[in-house]
């Protein structure tokens, strides 16, 4: 299994679905706004939620994958509008 800078081997997380949700975020928007979102999404912050907290690894990891996403969302965005 491949790692990613000793994180959790990366068939532990749904990257579908955290794809899904970053590229749902404009390119404008911060890095620290996306990884925001993730922490927030796989984390348990509301008394009410019944979803499980992932662990640290899975959640540095998802941090990983999210921020990888967004960034190549911006070059693409950048390749895109900068041959106009």
């Amino acid at each position: 299994m491949r790692t990613a800078r000793n994180l959790a081997p990366l068939d532990t997380i749904p990257k579908h679905q955290i794809y899904f949700v970053v590229d749902r975020f404009h390119v404008g928007r911060s890095y620290l706004a996306v990884a925001r979102e993730v922490w927030k999404r796989t984390g348990n912050r509301h008394k009410r939620s019944k979803a499980a907290v992932w662990p640290r690894a899975q959640r540095r990891l998802a941090l990983y994958v999210a921020l990888t996403r967004h960034r190549l969302n911006r070059e693409l965005y950048a390749r895109v509008m900068g041959g106009l």
